[in-house]
């Protein structure tokens, strides 16, 4: 059986294809500019959400220069371009910059501009740059250079240099071997089943298992929730009307974008984007009024202003909103009035079967039957006891194992409805 090609770039990679770019315009007259993003001199505490931002408007940069980014194995950014325009350059390079304003180097003023990103004539400059990329690409190639990978199992996190190349795999792949959907059931008092709507998803353990065995993409939450952006496109790619590109892809378009009656988790800023909009454009009305977004709160309350006018725009569409990645200590100070979503995913732990007090308890009755019990889902319903502390709360919808498998045990169709939802989706 043949080996899978691994999806992480050797060590020292970007910096040989570095060298090998400025050996190629060597020859030129005009060699353009370099700028030496020094982002391995920030904080460690600095390496999470506000690089991958800086990586985000660097490329961009890059993309209006028409210029190329070059990963190193330090963290540092190499954006290499011809033609520039030096002050809206340094404008754009103080606002990124702007992003690490509470790393203490910045606040105690020993990362300045020209350390923060090295400005490089290359026509000018060229021997020096190209003597310190040598330097650069020896050092990284080097036996014992850099840390040493963590052996398989071990759970180890994924640095900026492997994370970007996992995202930069995925965002070419055909995920629909990866992609599984799981029911949210009504449960009424006699514990009968009636199917509301299909959550599609990407199973990030497959992934992990696949395109990074041993480490975990969660374990830095802000590099996740750029990666949640890149599988956002490629679920949209495979449900787009006419894109599928393997029978797994036809069979999810066959099966979802007819009936309809599914959700899909999606980050704010995708539902205003192209790939959205092409999606949504091989929906019938009548499909599009039953299909529900869920969006976690991270995000949401990351930008509400950004979250208000996507939630107007979806029910303007018709869609539904769920806002997911609640718990039992979080829900009671969500103004959820003020979000108007139609649903509201509760996370379940078996911890809430003993450790909600009697005071705790009121509190969080008091705020379920603010919002409707009807339009809360308790999820991960792995146990009984989920769906026993649910319904003693006026919860009727639940998602989980626990509910697939009671599923699995009544084949009857009079037992497992797949029909209206009970008002809840309704047109």
């Amino acid at each position: 059986m043949p080996t899978r090609p691994s999806i992480v770039k050797p060590k020292g990679s970007e910096e040989r294809a570095l060298l090998e770019y400025l050996e190629g315009i060597g020859a030129h007259r005009e060699r353009g500019w370099a700028f030496h993003f020094h982002l391995s001199k920030l904080g460690t505490h600095s390496r999470g959400e506000n690089l991958i931002y800086a990586l985000g408007r660097i490329r961009s940069l890059a993309e209006g220069l028409l210029g190329r980014v070059f990963v190193l194995g330090s963290s540092d950014l190499v954006v290499v371009c011809k033609t520039v325009r030096l002050p809206a350059i340094k404008e754009e390079i103080r606002k990124i910059q702007y992003l690490f304003r509470d790393d203490p180097l910045i606040q105690l003023g020993s990362l300045g501009d020209a350390d923060f990103c090295t400005i490089v004539n290359l026509t000018e400059s060229f021997a020096e740059f190209l003597g310190l990329v040598r330097s650069l690409a020896a050092g990284a190639s080097s036996p014992g250079a850099g840390p040493a990978p963590a052996a398989a199992g071990e759970g180890a996190t994924l640095d900026l240099v492997q994370f970007a190349a996992i995202a930069g795999r995925l965002a070419a792949s055909d995920l629909s071997w990866a992609v599984r959907f799981q029911p949210v059931y009504a449960v009424d008092e006699d514990m009968t089943l009636t199917r509301q709507f299909e959550e599609l998803y990407v199973s990030i353990g497959d992934l992990e298992r696949i395109v990074a065995p041993g480490r975990r993409l969660a374990a830095d939450r802000w590099l996740f929730q750029h990666l949640t952006k890149t599988l956002d496109r490629q679920m949209l790619a495979l449900l787009t009307s006419g894109k599928g590109v393997s029978l797994a892809a036809e069979a999810l378009q066959s099966r979802f974008l007819r009936s309809g009656r599914f959700s899909l988790n999606l980050n704010v800023s995708t539902v205003l984007s192209p790939d959205f909009q092409a999606f949504e454009a091989g929906l019938d009305e009548a499909v599009r009024r039953s299909v529900v977004i869920e969006l976690h709160k991270i995000d949401v309350f990351a930008d509400l202003g950004s979250y208000l006018f996507v939630r107007d725009y979806a029910y303007q569409r018709g869609y539904r909103i769920c806002l997911d990645g609640l718990s039992h200590v979080s829900l009671p100070f969500i103004d959820i009035g003020a979000l108007a979503v139609d649903l509201l995913k509760l996370l379940w732990t078996p911890a809430m079967a003993i450790d909600v007090s009697s005071a705790e308890r009121a509190v969080l009755q008091e705020r379920i039957a603010q919002a409707g019990p009807q339009r809360l889902i308790v999820c991960h319903c792995d146990s009984d006891d989920a769906i026993a502390w649910g319904r003693g709360l006026g919860i009727s919808l639940f998602q989980g194992r626990r509910l697939d498998a009671i599923a699995a045990e009544r084949v009857a169709p009079a037992v497992i409805e797949v029909g209206p939802a009970a008002g809840i989706l309704s047109a």
